[in-house]
């Protein structure tokens, strides 16, 4: 923070995804989001995010480094949860919901997944309505994500993911059958 308000550089090492990374960064905000921190800096020429908690090591250098005069972290800050929402929810299903369902996506989807899906406004005869909803990257990922509304949802599009689903309920199923009790010699059945 104080290397913010002064205008100098801060080295870091910082453990991302795939390695661990050394940045000299000049910082240009932080953001709290959801009770995490993240740092916007200004390396190589872009500005970046980096979450606080990542960050291993930190040194304020003496060096100054000149803040982009039209940076504005709000604007930049918007950009940059649009474009993640967008890479975390590449893909899209088409699902059915049961009332029950599309209430649950009203309470349960992230904003970007709100604005971003389709209902339609009929129902069938028992009340189930159809909505095509962004999800994940890879089938495990959606099914994670709609595996949070149970029976009240049924993926109906595209076939890898209702493959999917159906064989994780399989697995459910087994796992929650009561135990078999074994008999013992002179035991009736």
């Amino acid at each position: 923070a104080g290397a913010l308000l002064r205008n100098t550089l801060i080295k870091i090492r910082y453990r991302s995804w795939r390695a661990e990374k050394h940045r000299r960064v000049g910082p240009l905000g932080l953001v709290l989001k959801a009770g995490s921190w993240y740092l916007a800096g200004h390396v190589d020429g872009s500005v970046r995010t980096y979450r606080v908690a990542r960050i291993l090591d930190c040194s304020v250098l003496e060096q100054h480094f000149v803040r982009p005069a039209d940076f504005d972290l709000a604007v930049y800050w918007r950009a940059a949860t649009l474009r993640l929402e967008a890479e975390l929810h590449p893909s899209s299903v088409t699902v059915r919901l049961s009332p029950f369902g599309v209430k649950l996506l009203d309470i349960l989807s992230v904003p970007y997944v709100k604005a971003r899906m389709r209902l339609e406004d009929a129902a069938d005869a028992e009340g189930w309505r159809i909505a095509v909803l962004p999800v994940g990257k890879t089938s495990w990922h959606a099914a994670t994500e709609l595996l949070r509304f149970g029976s009240e949802a049924e993926v109906l599009e595209p076939a890898e993911l209702r493959e999917k689903m159906a064989g994780i309920a399989q697995a459910m199923t087994a796992r929650y059958q009561p135990p078999r009790r074994l008999r013992t010699a002179g035991q009736k059945a």
